[in-house]
């Protein structure tokens, strides 16, 4: 799944187990000169961080929702 503006995501921490992870929604992704983007600006409940897009796992609930429409 490719990462949009809005989608929710768990930020991976190498430090702590999967339950502790934090929740955040994506504001903004940065493009490098190949416009991949391979980081991301994450909104969470601590502020806003930049993590790197590998960091990332998106949440399937968005797709469920939508489909269900």
């Amino acid at each position: 799944m490719k990462l949009k503006v809005g989608t929710l995501v768990l930020i991976k921490n190498d430090n702590q187990p999967s339950n502790k992870w934090l929740l955040g929604r994506v504001q903004g992704l940065f493009p490098g000169r190949d416009q991949v983007s391979r980081v991301a600006e994450v909104r969470t409940s601590n502020g806003v961080v930049k993590r790197s897009v590998r960091h990332l796992y998106p949440l399937p609930l968005q797709e469920a929702v939508s489909s269900a429409i």
